[in-house]
């Protein structure tokens, strides 16, 4: 075999567990995570699109001809669970949805959350897009 055969085949096979034939380079990434108080990412993602049960986009009139587009929805029954508990014990502390690495909301947890729902607000319909479309892909 060729060295330029052997080298083509070996990056070939180096490559392939990072394939995903049902991901894109262009495909949104969109969770819940605990927020430093330097307002930074920390740890892996709480809650994603498999704990999301409903999803929805609204848009609100401000002031002015702009919108606030809003993308609302609620946890499955176990992420509902998972994140009342989730914030029983970490009062204190920020948590909030980031969207392609790049922190949306970051709310200080005061009490535990018992009910499954949330809202996400944006100022950029795109941005409220692609929100709307890493939460649902998978569903």
């Amino acid at each position: 075999m060729k060295v330029s055969n052997l080298i083509a085949t070996l990056l070939f096979f180096a490559l392939l567990p990072g394939c995903d034939k049902n991901s894109t380079a262009d495909e949104p990434s969109g969770g819940w995570y605990v927020i430093s108080d330097r307002n930074e990412i920390v740890g892996d993602v709480l809650f994603n699109r498999y704990d999301v049960d409903q999803i929805w986009i609204e848009s609100s009139p401000e002031s002015g001809s702009k919108s606030v587009y809003i993308v609302t929805g609620g946890f499955t029954p176990d992420g509902t669970a998972r994140l009342s508990a989730f914030t029983e014990q970490h009062i204190g502390k920020r948590f909030g949805f980031v969207l392609d690495k790049e922190i949306i909301t970051s709310e200080l947890i005061e009490q535990s959350w018992e009910e499954g729902w949330f809202s996400i607000p944006f100022r950029k319909k795109s941005k409220a897009r692609r929100a709307y479309e890493s939460l649902l892909i998978g569903k």
